[in-house]
């Protein structure tokens, strides 16, 4: 099975090193320990750790988010800036 080391899982979760840290110590995220005792990611994880982040928010948005995103990433809401 392919496993992450923490900054590589961060990379691809797009937060940092601690923040990942901080998740598998929280139990949001689940994580092993290889032979030199360092933490790794189980290859699964990343990904159903974003599912689930996507299902949070879409439960959060499922009565119509106002909130919209513009071409340069800001936030702002649907009815004005």
């Amino acid at each position: 099975m392919h496993t992450y080391r923490i900054g590589d899982a961060a990379a691809l979760l797009g937060v940092s090193a601690d923040t990942v840290r901080r998740l598998v110590d929280g139990g949001s995220l689940t994580a092993e320990r290889d032979e030199a005792g360092r933490r790794i990611i189980p290859g699964p994880a990343p990904a159903a750790y974003a599912r689930q982040l996507h299902r949070m928010e879409r439960a959060r948005c499922s009565g119509g988010c106002r909130d919209q995103v513009d071409q340069r990433g800001r936030r702002e809401a649907a009815d004005g800036p």
